[in-house]
């Protein structure tokens, strides 16, 4: 029985590529790279396209069989990350963008910042992904959210006290 592909996603942690062949006659190897067969089911980590190798290995009742291919996929694991909705005064200056995300491997992490679309003036602007990326393992499905630019609130001024006449 040929080993099968199994669909997997990136999840940080080593991976068995496919479920294991049989055979009645002989012994099944496997390779990923066809120099070093071994018994073992190769293992993947991180996303992307492996090609996983096998043939049985004859025995006094069987010749063996030449080497077949078999592709596998681990897919990229998908983030969401929601931009948390900010603002500030007009005139000051813009504070941190920030978020919150969801489906990060712990021990992964994410780069960059978010940015948002350009203007001082009162009014609202979108907060984007900007330069924010988690690496080759993740695709983020990224929910934008507003920034508020609010007109600085006047001064207000505390009441004068009243003073009364001293007499002299």
């Amino acid at each position: 029985v040929k080993p099968r592909a199994k669909r997997l996603t990136y999840n940080g942690k080593d991976q068995a590529l496919v479920e294991a062949g049989s055979s009645n006659d002989g012994m099944i190897l496997y390779s990923l790279d066809r120099d070093r067969w071994t018994e073992r089911i190769p293992t993947g980590k991180n996303a992307g396209t492996y090609t996983v190798w096998y043939r049985v290995l004859g025995n006094a009742r069987f010749e063996g069989t030449d080497a077949y291919a078999i592709k596998v996929t681990i897919a990229k694991k998908k983030l969401t990350v929601i931009a948390d909705p900010m603002g500030k005064n007009e005139g000051d200056p813009d504070p941190k963008l920030t978020y919150t995300v969801d489906g990060l491997v712990e021990g992964d992490m994410l780069f960059g910042s978010l940015t948002r679309t350009k203007g001082e003036d009162v009014g609202v602007y979108s907060i984007k992904i900007g330069s924010l990326n988690a690496g080759s393992n993740y695709t983020i499905d990224f929910i934008g959210s507003a920034f508020i630019i609010v007109r600085r609130p006047e001064p207000t001024m505390a009441p004068l006290p009243t003073v009364k006449p001293t007499a002299k």
